[in-house]
């Protein structure tokens, strides 16, 4: 017979399920939440980016670049 999960396991597992997170029945909590963890990062790191348009150019972010003010590219 198997255990009823805990709604902090359920969760877990909602929350793995969103973010596409693929993993077997018996991972442990700690290793889901680790994956978990990881996949928001890379989904973070990938809004950080910046857009480009469809002249190849980084899309205006809204700032505005003073005379001689050193930009990062």
């Amino acid at each position: 017979m198997m255990a009823e999960k805990s709604p902090e396991r359920l969760a877990l597992e909602t929350r793995a399920n969103d973010l596409g997170v693929k993993a077997p029945g018996n991972i442990g909590d700690k290793k889901l939440a680790a994956r978990i963890k990881a996949r928001e990062a890379e989904i973070a790191a990938q809004d950080t980016k910046p857009v480009m348009g469809a002249s190849g150019a980084a899309a205006d972010d809204g700032r505005e670049q003073q005379a001689g003010a050193k930009v990062a590219p």
